[in-house]
């Protein structure tokens, strides 16, 4: 399975990306990688979503996500040995971005990057050897909470001239889709 729509309630959804917002507002974080002393889980909206989906003690930690327009997230596999699942909430500008999944038969390997990133970008992911051999083989809108499986070689594209922000709250590897209760999931592939 590489992805999976969360279903959630309106009022929920529109109360917590309220929440969000004003919480980095109000502490005026700008970070668009790796923030300090940001504790997205204090969000009681976001506790009160976790805890409905029955899935609060696989939480490891929920960052943030700004994916630029013009500037999508180069294809990558996550950790897998500190997670397999990653839940993302958008909670600004969602219409129009994508996950995209990749397949070959090249080895994963880690690469390390010295380009213009800042000092708060990842410095090195996991790719294949060789990523003109990458074959597309799905894609999904990320339209609203959905569970990704970051073990699967995949990107986030951006095709709006706005910056798409969301959190990641990143499980750990005893969690499973299957132990979702509460709210079903509306897609599985």
């Amino acid at each position: 399975m590489r992805y999976a729509k969360v279903q959630i309630d309106p009022q929920l959804y529109e109360r917590l990306k309220q929440q969000i917002v004003e919480y980095r507002t109000e502490r005026k974080v700008t970070c668009v990688c790796v923030e300090k002393d940001v504790d997205y889980l204090t969000l009681p909206a976001l506790r009160e979503y976790l805890d409905h989906l029955g899935i609060i003690e696989y939480v490891i930690n929920a960052n943030y996500i700004c994916v630029m327009p013009g500037e999508d997230v180069e294809p990558h596999v996550d950790e897998p040995d500190r997670f397999i699942w990653s839940l993302t909430i958008p909670f600004v500008n969602a219409a129009g971005t994508y996950n995209r999944f990749y397949k070959s038969d090249q080895p994963i390997v880690r690469h390390v990057r010295f380009d213009k990133r800042d000092k708060w970008a990842v410095q090195s992911c996991l790719q294949y050897a060789d990523m003109s051999f990458a074959k597309l083989i799905d894609m999904v809108e990320v339209d609203g909470p959905m569970l990704l499986n970051t073990a699967e070689m995949h990107d986030v594209h951006n095709t709006t001239n706005l910056p798409r922000e969301a959190l990641g709250v990143r499980l750990n590897k005893k969690f499973h889709p299957k132990l979702l209760h509460s709210l079903q999931l509306s897609t599985i592939l």
